[in-house]
């Protein structure tokens, strides 16, 4: 899809007023307010203790932004509208009370993935829907996608049912063809005598592409997904003969090259292992560590033996992410928090390195206040005005809040606050002060204190 097409989808998209409404300003640090008012609520009634308090305050949120997402499976590909909450003011909070309420949500009508689907099929809909009056014998539904088995001749007076409830809220339907119907990653095939048997399915425009052989993974985790993906492959397709779904499986794994003598030994061996349990009594503490070949096999081996309660987990540093136009808007620099800057001296080569976890323009705006106040010591002492000693004192103080007063001060130098870039970011406040200290480490001429990075550096 071409930019000029998304931005007309999307401003489409936002101009229906029944939905989307035009503000005056940035609710945000309002928002923020309410949801620490109710946590401290919370912690006054005993509800929740103080760690849990700390962890759902929110500090220096961010206003989510909305982008679209092609469904390339319908004509003329509408946009599904996403608004990631991730830093919103209630993220954690809500997250908090989802799994509370998550608990107490036992629907006859849910299921969580196709293996239960596949279950409780014969499973026959205990109550049926008030304004339907004749049975239907089978009603599920993941999420959004819904499944029945009804008459054929009563299936768009059911449609029309769901379609009035609430005009913002449509539906649209498929019937089966050939008596084969997809639902999730299946397709159930009807057989004359009106059982049911599972074919495993994706979409026709699917690639097949999942994680390459050839991509820069550990091997454990290549075989660990092509062992689950099998052992799906041929648990959801009951109505296929054993060659039909060695084919299905040998043809997906030739397109993420994976060499032939090793497809064939995967497809070959027994895939019902039972599942490794530790034999520690202590609490197992998930970590993630980035992917860097040699290295991180060799960190894995040590930390089993050294910490067997901590299971490493593999990240990836080189994603296809960077090969994509971003479609949300980038928040303005400004905004940013948890991030790691550099602001240059406009009198020399010299530059500061800082990290904030406010925003980027709080954190430059008490740069500027202190340089004021800086600058208004410095000339009260040149003048003689007002107290000497209590300036001397004050400026002795503000010297040693920062390494950028302490250059300003000692030379006379007036940074370039305008020219602030941001170096890193991060949404954990404990990486930030190892990434600041790298970038110190790595930047040229930089007035920071050197005595922090000793450790780091030997």
């Amino acid at each position: 899809m071409y930019e000029s097409d998304y931005n007309t989808k999307m401003l489409e998209l936002l101009s229906d007023t029944n939905t989307y409404k035009v503000i005056a300003r940035d609710p945000t640090d309002g928002f923020q307010k309410k949801n620490n008012s109710i946590v401290d609520r919370l912690l006054a009634l005993g509800l929740i203790d103080i760690a849990t308090s700390y962890r759902l305050r929110a500090h220096s949120s961010q206003c989510p932004r909305i982008y679209g997402l092609p469904k390339v499976h319908k004509t003329n590909l509408p946009l599904r509208p996403v608004v990631p909450n991730i830093g919103a003011p209630s993220y954690m909070l809500s997250k908090y009370v989802g799994r509370i309420l998550q608990a107490s949500i036992n629907s006859v009508y849910n299921i969580t993935d196709s293996f239960v689907f596949y279950m409780v099929m014969e499973m026959l809909m205990t109550n049926v829907m008030a304004k339907i009056n004749f049975p239907t014998p089978v009603i599920k539904k993941y999420v959004d996608d819904l499944i029945l088995a009804l008459p054929l001749d009563k299936v768009l007076e059911v449609l029309n049912v769901f379609n009035s409830y609430n005009p913002n809220i449509q539906f649209t339907h498929e019937v089966e063809q050939n008596g084969r119907l997809p639902f999730l990653d299946m397709v159930l095939v009807r057989l004359p005598d009106q059982s049911i048997k599972t074919e495993w399915y994706c979409k026709p425009m699917a690639s097949g592409r999942f994680l390459d052989y050839l991509s820069s993974h550990p091997l454990h985790m290549k075989m660990n997904m092509v062992s689950n993906f099998i052992k799906r492959v041929r648990k959801l397709s009951t109505n296929l003969s054993q060659s039909e779904v060695d084919a299905i499986i040998d043809n997906h794994l030739k397109i993420n090259h994976y060499p032939r003598p090793l497809r064939h030994r995967l497809i070959n061996q027994r895939r019902d292992v039972a599942d490794r349990r530790s034999s520690t009594n202590e609490e197992v503490m998930y970590k993630p560590m980035v992917f860097v070949p040699n290295l991180t096999n060799r960190l894995t081996k040590t930390f089993k033996t050294d910490f067997p309660n901590i299971m490493t987990a593999m990240r990836n540093e080189h994603t296809i992410k960077s090969l994509f136009t971003q479609t949300k808007d980038p928040i303005p620099k400004d905004q940013r928090n948890n991030v790691i800057y550099k602001i240059p001296c406009g009198d020399c080569d010299a530059s500061y390195v800082g990290l904030t976890t406010t925003t980027l323009k709080k954190r430059i705006g008490h740069h500027r206040s202190d340089m004021t106040k800086l600058d208004r010591l410095m000339n009260d002492i040149e003048n003689n005005n007002n107290d000497d000693n209590y300036n001397s004192y004050e400026l002795g103080r503000l010297k040693e809040r920062t390494a950028l007063l302490l250059h300003s001060a000692d030379n006379k130098h007036r940074f370039d606050l305008d020219r602030t870039e941001i170096l890193d970011c991060h949404r954990r406040f404990s990486a930030l002060p190892v990434l600041e200290v790298c970038h110190i480490i790595n930047t040229d001429r930089t007035v920071n204190k050197r005595s922090d990075c000793d450790s780091l550096r030997n």
